[in-house]
């Protein structure tokens, strides 16, 4: 599974380094330009969704649940104009039955 996460981490570094090498201004500009198709807002949504992602890590190890598969699924962010998904993934028995408690 680490194997697994150090890949999904290794793109979605990719990703990230892309995107924002896609979205910083030319040299000799003056002002940032805002680009029609909602690019700089899609930027926030990435940003928002990494953010979400470890708020729900951290809040889950607090009830001692680890879903390891937790992360951005990258297909949805690697477009013009990402919508981010955050894939749940497999979990055990034993940490699907402490996540079913918590949530009663």
């Amino acid at each position: 599974m680490d194997a697994k996460r150090e890949v999904d981490e290794d793109r979605w570094s990719r990703v990230k380094e892309e995107h924002a090498r896609a979205h910083v201004p030319a040299q000799g500009r003056s002002h940032v330009h805002t680009p029609p198709d909602g690019r700089r807002h899609s930027a926030h949504r990435v940003e928002e969704a990494e953010e979400t992602v470890q708020d729900l890590r951290t809040a889950l190890a607090r009830a001692g649940i680890t879903l390891p598969s937790l992360r951005i699924d990258l297909a949805s962010v690697a477009r013009d104009t990402p919508c981010p998904l955050i894939v749940l993934g497999g979990c055990s028995v034993e940490a699907a039955a402490r996540l079913a408690a918590a949530l009663r």
